[in-house]
């Protein structure tokens, strides 16, 4: 049985594969990070909620999404309010195809000729309206961690406000 790392590896590769077999490239520049979106159900108790588009992806904040392609590495100029001379900044994406990150539901514009649903433009990071990433997911040990966890609050019960 493969473990949770292999099979997120494996889902990273073949996204990779499936853009790369496409006609069409995208090389974003700074900042922005080309994403395929991770598709994502979700499960209250024995209730089953798959992952749609429109009014019902409000409940869903925060989205998943497989970096494919990062912009080139680049010496950027910017120049200081009252200093005469310009400087230079060496960037460098944080990100590098096959990452997993989170961005809010409403970040980045639709890639249309892609496919409007799966693939997306996001900011690598931003303080605009149009939202960016958060930072890279890893699942290293997720399953352990949630099993110790509930073995912790096992026994608890839940506390109110009214103390009830």
């Amino acid at each position: 049985m493969k473990t949770v790392e292999e099979l997120e590896k494996e889902f990273s590769q073949l996204a990779q594969e499936i853009y790369q077999r496409g006609e069409r490239r995208i090389y974003p520049t700074w900042p922005w990070v080309l994403i395929r979106a991770v598709p994502k159900e979700q499960q209250y108790g024995s209730l089953m909620l798959p992952d749609v588009e429109g009014p019902g992806k409000q409940h869903k904040p925060l989205l998943e999404g497989i970096v494919l392609a990062t912009w080139k590495p680049h010496w950027s100029r910017f120049r200081k309010p009252g200093v005469p001379t310009d400087e230079q900044i060496f960037r460098e994406s944080d990100f590098k195809p096959g990452d997993r990150v989170l961005y809010p539901h409403f970040a980045g514009l639709p890639v249309n000729f892609l496919d409007d649903k799966n693939y997306r433009l996001i900011r690598e990071w931003t303080f605009d309206e149009l939202g960016g990433a958060f930072g890279i997911v890893h699942y290293d040990g997720d399953y352990k961690l949630r099993v110790e966890v509930n073995e912790m609050f096992k026994g608890l019960q839940s506390v109110t406000m009214s103390g009830r």
